[in-house]
């Protein structure tokens, strides 16, 4: 059967209006709006590779940098720079058991994709018949791995097979499949379309989903990503060849190296295209692993690309690029950065406060009303010593290493009630406080002083307020034999990836049947819904999909969106949103 076409980029059919914030309501200039007027959460994403209990070198991520740069961000709204949450994206803690062995602990999932959405997909942590890269959905196993970055399959089938886990789970977690099939457009198919490989590894996986959803989120205008941090193990290219363009986390109870968890940042370059609107709210930049001055990538006719795979396909050597470089091409709207160069960082329990400083001197630096105590703020950095690199644009608008003071008059020091002050200050050392404004290595989870600087997913606001109602859609049939469609064929209507509603039958040309749905039936990711049209022989086949259209609920229900569907290529159906009775 031939493939459908799923309407434009934005989920609608574009004879529908785009809805502004009314004039009393609109937002500072750069601070993105949702599509019922309420300003977009502003979050920091804080991206943790080997944030685990099982090794014994080091207290995990979420004990130590997570709370750590929450304190910071307490601090920063404490100083009325507003208020900025951590929206922490990682692997599960694996959590060392008396026996000896291991089991996943706390997991970021529900944080990054929301609770019900998160537990419609299995993940091979969960699961010991999965391996890694490997999901499970309706008790169908899906691969989205395609190797390690030592041994990345060639195999076309095994290639396409990788492209069908990625849409099955994508869609699946809510995202709407036009946008869907350009993510695995630009990590899983090469400039002529033919199938690749990832460039990440298949451990990293689950990352790069929760990371392509929360990009996904920001590009439909409900989270303000305002800032990233990665965080975990990086070789330069001179050290370890493949590894030099991305960052790992450890294999569970074992080796230091996890080639496996390798979350490529070119994997992250390439989707700048899929949320053009997502990347350009980054203003600040955090790599939080060693020797990141270093990523291994040049710029060649065929676009960016790693040293190792220009050299694979004996291409001739490309232009360098520089981490500044990396990160400007990459999110172009960034002011500033900071990263490790030619040094070992220091691990998250030692380190954790050069995150929070960070956080802390980057909203000064973008939202302080006093530049040159900002600049002043940026050049002192506590760790310098240790050849942490800062940069900032210069007068020509790139990104430029700055040079830094030596740290000993670093302001990051807590002035709000319950934290820190702070270890470069004075009076920490004399009150023996060694855990910078955090104070002390709890899992942020079972912080409740830190709870509001930790971004949640609210996928049940627009649920729990429109519980009672229903929402009135209508399926047109318009020609309903294209394609090979028998004037009685049957669709059903699928509503929030997967959930089976209703079904239509025996539509023929120039019928209408008007369908209600229950908002308590619905799962939003987000603050949005997903309505899909599908064949009744539905089984997440691209071909059985027949259109969708993306929708707030809060904005129909106020009267403010009316949302339409109509395919591109005249499969027979469109859909109309009437709104709540």
């Amino acid at each position: 059967m031939a493939s459908h076409c799923h309407g434009n980029r934005d989920g609608r059919d574009n004879d529908t209006n785009c809805v502004e914030a009314p004039a009393n309501e609109r937002a500072p200039e750069n601070t993105p709006e949702v599509s019922n007027g309420q300003r977009a959460e502003e979050v920091l994403l804080f991206m943790t590779l080997n944030s685990d209990d099982a090794t014994s070198r080091e207290v995990p991520h979420s004990k130590t940098e997570i709370p750590e740069t929450m304190s910071a961000l307490a601090q920063a709204e404490h100083e009325g720079l507003g208020h900025r949450e951590v929206l922490h994206l990682s692997d599960p803690d694996w959590d060392k058991n008396r026996d000896g062995s291991h089991s996943p602990g706390a997991s970021t999932y529900a944080d990054t994709l929301g609770q019900e959405a998160s537990q419609r997909v299995t993940w091979w942590e969960s699961d010991e018949t999965l391996s890694p890269g490997q999901v499970k959905i309706e008790g169908k196993v899906y691969t989205l791995g395609t190797g390690d970055i030592k041994s990345l399959t060639t195999d076309r089938q095994a290639l396409l097979a990788a492209q069908e886990g990625w849409l099955m789970t994508l869609t699946t977690l809510g995202m709407a499949e036009s946008y869907a099939n350009e993510v695995i457009n630009a990590l899983l198919k090469d400039k002529n379309g033919d199938p690749k490989a990832l460039s990440s590894g298949a451990g990293a996986t689950n990352e790069l989903i929760q990371f392509a959803m929360v990009m996904y989120r920001a590009e439909l205008g409900e989270l303000n990503v305002s800032g990233i941090v990665f965080s975990g193990h990086h070789w330069n290219g001179t050290r370890e060849e493949k590894a030099g363009w991305g960052i790992w986390g450890d294999q569970v109870g074992g080796d230091y190296n996890d080639m496996s968890d390798f979350f490529s940042l070119l994997d992250v370059h390439n989707l700048k295209p899929v949320f053009p609107k997502a990347y350009g709210q980054v203003k600040s930049v955090q790599l939080a692993a060693c020797n990141t001055h270093a990523l291994g990538l040049e710029d060649t006719p065929d676009g960016l690309m790693t040293q190792w795979d220009r050299k694979a396909q004996g291409m001739e050597a490309g232009d360098s690029v520089t981490t500044n470089e990396f990160l400007q091409g990459t999110f172009e709207n960034i002011e500033t950065a900071t990263y490790w160069d030619g040094v070992l960082a220091p691990l998250a329990h030692n380190g954790a406060e050069t995150n929070g400083e960070y956080a802390l001197d980057a909203m000064r630096y973008e939202k302080g009303e006093d530049p040159a105590k900002a600049d002043a703020a940026w050049a002192d950095a506590r760790h310098d010593t240790k050849g942490i690199a800062r940069s900032k644009l210069n007068d020509q608008g790139e990104l430029e290493d700055i040079d830094l003071e030596e740290g000993k008059n670093s302001t990051y020091r807590g002035t709000r009630p319950g934290l820190g002050y702070g270890t470069a200050s004075p009076t920490a050392r004399e009150k023996g406080w060694k855990k910078g404004l955090r104070k002390t290595d709890t899992h942020y989870h079972d912080r409740e002083d830190l709870a509001d600087w930790r971004h949640q997913v609210g996928d049940k606001a627009a649920v729990e307020l429109l519980a009672d109602q229903t929402l009135e859609v209508d399926v047109r049939c318009i020609t309903a034999n294209d394609f090979g469609y028998e004037a009685t064929d049957e669709v059903q209507f699928v509503a929030t990836a997967g959930k089976k509603l209703e079904k239509t039958q025996d539509m023929n040309a120039g019928d209408t049947r008007r369908i209600e749905v229950p908002m308590a039936a619905l799962v939003p990711i987000g603050k949005h819904i997903t309505l899909r049209l599908t064949e009744l022989d539905y089984e997440w086949s691209t071909d059985d999909h027949l259109l969708e259209t993306t929708l707030d609920p809060l904005a129909v229900h106020e009267g403010k969106t009316p949302a339409r569907a109509a395919s591109t290529k005249a499969n027979g159906y469109a859909l109309d949103v009437l709104g709540f009775v």
